[in-house]
């Protein structure tokens, strides 16, 4: 893979120089923000946020579960939405708990409006491991709210480098 093309996924998803809280957290979709469909890539939808000038990629699995990637300023932030309709009981700020590829990752749970229909639970995440950047480009499955005998929430990636990369594409197109 070239550098640019490297540096592009990489920073699709998220490189994370975060100033604080506060600015990472507005860089999430807020209700009322203007959604537009700007492409598809494979069974992933590009969002175009009009209201922030950023992307999103979504998938919503066959199982009715939602990933979200979102596509922010790209040298500085990105972010990802896990959801389900099954009960999870994540609470605000609380860890995430993901595996990918044999690696988990946790990171916590930020509570906003996600904009789906229906009685999805589940939260966003600043994203800001570059190893979990290359996990979910390469992976065929994340599994999310793992508990004690329970096997979770299953999040098929097929797809989410084309994705990643459509998504930059709609983000670098609000800067041009």
């Amino acid at each position: 893979m070239s550098k640019f093309s490297s540096k592009i996924a990489l920073s699709a998803i998220a490189l994370v120089a975060v100033a604080g809280a506060a600015s990472a957290t507005e860089t999430l979709s807020r209700a009322g923000d203007s959604f537009v469909e700007y492409a598809k890539a494979g069974s992933w939808t590009i969002y175009a946020n009009e209201s922030r000038d950023t992307c999103l990629a979504e998938k919503v699995g066959s199982n009715g579960d939602v990933i979200q990637v979102g596509m922010t300023d790209m040298d500085k932030l990105g972010y990802m939405g896990i959801f389900t309709q099954s009960d999870i009981d994540l609470v605000d700020g609380e860890p995430i708990v993901m595996t990918v590829n044999g690696n988990t990752y946790s990171a916590d749970a930020i509570d906003r409006d996600h904009g789906l229909s229906g009685d999805y639970q589940g939260g966003y995440f600043r994203v800001s491991n570059a190893q979990l950047v290359e996990d979910i480009k390469a992976g065929q499955t994340l599994t999310a709210f793992e508990t004690d005998g329970e096997e979770g929430v299953l999040i098929d990636l097929t797809g989410t480098n084309d994705a990643i990369n459509a998504g930059a594409a709609c983000t670098a197109s609000f800067n041009s």
